[in-house]
């Protein structure tokens, strides 16, 4: 039974459970006071003979993982344990928010709800980055705590378990990933009451991964592109990597490929004069902007690869979160219809300013004009 209705029927129970409490106690005496005029000492007595009207404030879900957790039937605070939790809780329930993991400039805060915008900054939990102090998020007393993942391990089971321990605070796992935000949402939308918001961004992010889909099976001439990133443009993501999956699923081909295995990993020039992308593609960890954009662009030794010489060296929009990767969590929805665009524009034939202007308000709550967007666009 979903969350909510967990909830619905325990609180009918807490009614009827106190109010039949009360008659009795009525009935038992001479002069009942009315429900109204109870005391303080009396409320604290009638729990603590009955503690069911406390318990029963505590429900037991079952998270993304399957593991059993005890949480609060109303969740009014929640902490993101990393970048990928608090990106996918901003988008749905801004207002349960307890604070951040990683600071913003001033330029993605002008494209983010500002009160929202104004939480804390307090660190990881979970995964890489600043981390942060477990007494710092005890005083924060946040309802739950979510931990995030691209998939479900034993080692993100382990890690929400030793948290919650550690805590005193419930933890619940999500797997969030490119081909499952639409149940991450199904999932949090029951969490956390809000069903109606979940559906719809489940619906938009469903409908541009399908299309994507359909859209990159039509592609007969694959582009290969390969993609930089820190500030010496030699380190990539290599085919297969999480962070790099957008380029396949709209129709491209990843150049870098990893002779002895792994994910990302440092190149030489020289492979990359070998591979000779159609495209070069510059993106952004977290909140540092790459340089590398500048540095193909005019160091001589790029000038010999393809995408340089007929000017197709593109920095990846970033504002307010990565649209490519880093975080690889929700802000990467729009990152397909943006990438699409690119690099075949023929047959992802979107108005990107329109795409824009839409995903801000549905994701970010922010209304664009059409020239923010072109500003993100880097138009």
């Amino acid at each position: 039974m979903p969350p909510q209705n967990n909830m619905r029927y325990l609180k009918l129970i807490i009614l009827c459970t106190a109010l039949f409490i009360v008659f009795l106690s009525a009935a038992c005496t001479q002069e009942a006071a009315p429900v109204e005029m109870l005391t303080t000492e009396e409320i604290e007595m009638l729990e603590s003979a009955n503690p069911v009207i406390i318990e029963a404030w505590e429900i037991e879900i079952t998270d993304m993982a399957g593991r059993k957790v005890i949480i609060p039937s109303e969740i009014e605070t929640v902490f993101g344990s990393n970048n990928n939790s608090s990106i996918l809780l901003y988008t749905l329930a801004p207002e349960k928010m307890a604070a951040w993991n990683l600071d913003f400039s001033e330029t993605s805060k002008k494209y983010m709800i500002p009160e929202t915008a104004a939480l804390p900054v307090l660190g990881n939990l979970y995964g890489s980055g600043s981390q942060a102090n477990i007494e710092e998020i005890i005083a924060l007393d946040p309802d739950i705590v979510l931990i995030t993942d691209l998939k479900i391990s034993d080692k993100l089971t382990q890690a929400a378990d030793e948290l919650q321990d550690k805590l005193g605070i419930p933890v619940v796992v999500v797997s969030a990933n490119l081909k499952n935000f639409d149940k991450a949402y199904t999932f949090l939308g029951e969490l956390l009451s809000a069903e109606e918001k979940a559906s719809e961004l489940a619906e938009y992010y469903r409908e541009t991964f399908d299309e994507a889909a359909a859209l990159s099976a039509e592609i007969e001439e694959k582009k290969t592109i390969y993609y930089a990133y820190l500030d010496n443009g030699l380190t990539t993501e290599f085919a297969g990597s999480a962070n790099a999956e957008l380029i396949e699923l709209v129709g491209g081909i990843n150049a870098a490929v990893a002779e002895a295995g792994g994910t990302s990993g440092e190149v030489t020039i020289e492979q990359i004069l070998v591979w000779n992308p159609d495209v070069i593609l510059v993106g952004h960890k977290g909140a540092a902007l790459s340089k590398a954009a500048e540095l193909i662009k005019t160091d001589g030794v790029w000038a010999e690869v393809k995408a340089v010489k007929e000017g197709n060296v593109v920095s990846v929009p970033h504002y307010p979160f990565n649209w490519f990767d880093r975080p690889p969590s929700v802000n990467r929805i729009l990152g397909i219809k943006w990438l699409g665009n690119l690099l075949y524009p023929e047959v992802y034939n979107y108005d990107m300013y329109e795409e824009t202007k839409e995903f801000f308000r549905l994701f970010y709550g922010c209304e664009l004009t059409d020239e923010e967007a072109g500003e993100l666009l880097g138009k």
